[in-house]
């Protein structure tokens, strides 16, 4: 049966995805013994989780080693962005990234630029999450739910209405199965990545999502059950969330890491961006842009970089 096909089966036919989903959700809570989820607030958190994301994009085809080992985009050194990790110990062993819409706007707005500027203009608050990484030996056991029951709620902290993402089709019923993502953007090329990167623009609302889960899964307090994991269980691994997101000092020296590691992505900006971001930033060094002028947007700078 092809992915369509399937797709539309377990749309059509709520006991069947009940089925998958708990099939597939389901996990031990003794295997996420020991892990604490939270905002990255340290030069530590932020670079592990680059390294971490720079090492599953290369395992799977989508970028090419850096001598760095790190991954970073313009977008992490904003205060608008919040990269979340998964630690056990002092070990960064997952990692999600939180991109509010702000003055360089959204990572994904290079390939669904129209489909997002529709959103806006709806009045939608929104925020892409991408940079979803899992170090090899902790995958398949809980952390990934972990990481989006916590980024659900760093997104409600937040005062965002909707999420976008960018995913690989393969990846499609990963979240339109379990998390009532909604495709918004047809299949297409990410720039900035390798050539097998392709892409569909996934959505969804934060309106009624709770009630909306809880109709299509039901309440059994299982950990294969969507509304059970990312609504209505307390999970004592999950760090409180501050009322105000990090600025000043604190988001300085996250900001300076990140450029101090990967400077090249900086270089390769327009004059315009690196404008916009040492206005977010002041007082962190950037290097001289010389990228391409961007084109100016009714209310936010469009972006052109690869995505978070």
């Amino acid at each position: 049966m092809t992915h369509s096909l399937t797709h539309a089966a377990m749309s059509a036919v709520p006991s069947l995805r009940r089925l998958v989903v708990r099939r597939s959700l389901r996990f031990s809570e003794s295997d996420i013994a020991g892990v604490t989820v939270k905002i990255a607030d340290t030069a530590d958190e932020v670079l592990g989780a680059a390294a971490l994301v720079h090492d599953a994009y290369v395992a799977r085809g989508l970028l090419e080693e850096h001598p760095s080992a790190t991954r970073v985009t313009a977008h992490a050194v904003l205060p608008t962005t919040h990269t979340l990790v998964a630690k056990i110990g002092e070990r960064v062993v997952g990692a999600i990234s939180m991109v509010k819409d702000g003055p360089i706007g959204l990572p994904l707005e290079g390939v669904y630029r129209a489909e997002v500027e529709q959103l806006r203009a709806a009045g939608d608050r929104l925020a892409e999450v991408g940079s979803l990484a899992i170090a090899p030996e902790h995958r398949n056991v809980g952390l990934v739910q972990l990481l989006y029951r916590y980024v659900f709620d760093v997104a409600s902290a937040r005062d965002v209405d909707r999420f976008v993402i960018a995913v690989h089709p393969r990846s499609e019923s990963a979240y339109s199965t379990p998390l009532l993502f909604e495709r918004f953007g047809g299949e297409r090329h990410y720039p900035g990545l390798n050539g097998c990167a392709r892409s569909v623009g996934l959505t969804v609302s934060f309106a009624n999502l709770a009630e909306r889960m809880r109709a299509t899964f039901g309440e059994e307090e299982i950990t294969g059950n969507p509304y059970y994991v990312y609504s209505a269980r307390k999970w004592e691994h999950l760090a409180p969330i501050s009322t105000k997101p990090m600025r000043g000092v604190d988001q300085r020296v996250l900001a300076r890491a990140l450029v101090a590691a990967r400077p090249d992505v900086f270089e390769e900006l327009s004059p315009s961006v690196l404008a916009e971001i040492r206005r977010e930033i002041p007082g962190v060094p950037l290097p001289r842009g010389s990228g391409a002028a961007m084109r100016l947007t009714p209310s936010w700078w469009t972006s052109q970089f690869a995505p978070t």
